[in-house]
């Protein structure tokens, strides 16, 4: 059976507020003391239920990304890139899809745990008045990709696809010398295209 708090605190002879002091480095706790405590931690192995730290500080070190795919080296990336920075920054990430075509309960189940979540980034293909009332109604820090939300509190990051239209069009007429340029886009309605 894992040790628990209790006893870590009966090895070390202090109290439980004593260990978690220790454990949550919020006050000075006497550096003998402080000792004490994290011997009995080596000695008994003991691991903090990262579960029940969370419901106790009301923060769980889990941040939630909702992408429209999972699939493909774009949102292979995307994934890579928010759980190298997520982990050096001490969370674990919750990688969940949205697909095309789904609407705002679906959006919803995608990030029905999201009380168990410090925050979320999301990216929708398209994103529909449905879509936007859920995300505006979201109580945790919401992080919107490659779009923004009127009327929501959140922060967005946005490539400026314009920009890239443009420095590709001048690319291919300038350096390449292409005179018939076909372009293929999704729907209006999608951001991006």
């Amino acid at each position: 059976m894992p040790a628990s708090i209790d006893d870590v605190a009966r090895l070390a002879n202090v109290s439980i507020s004593t260990v978690s002091r220790v454990l949550n480095r919020r006050e000075v706790v006497n550096d003998k003391t402080r000792a004490r405590v994290e011997s009995a931690i080596r000695e008994l192995g003991y691991q903090p239920n990262a579960f029940a730290r969370g419901l106790m500080l009301r923060r769980s070190e889990i941040v939630g990304l909702v992408l429209p795919d999972l699939h493909g080296e774009f949102y292979s990336e995307i994934i890579r890139g928010a759980n190298q920075q997520a982990r050096a920054m001490g969370y674990n990430l919750l990688v969940s899809s949205a697909r095309d075509g789904d609407d705002s309960q679906s959006l919803l189940h995608a990030i029905r745990q999201r009380s168990l979540l410090d925050g979320v980034a999301v990216m929708v293909s398209e994103l529909t008045d449905r879509i936007q009332g859920v995300l505006a109604d979201f109580r945790l820090p919401l992080v919107v990709l490659d779009d923004d939300i009127a009327g929501a509190p959140h922060d967005s990051v946005i490539i400026d696809q314009q920009h890239g239209a443009r420095a590709l069009m001048r690319h291919l007429v300038q350096r390449c010398g292409a005179r018939r340029i076909i372009f293929v886009g999704g729907q209006e309605t999608n951001f991006d295209t």
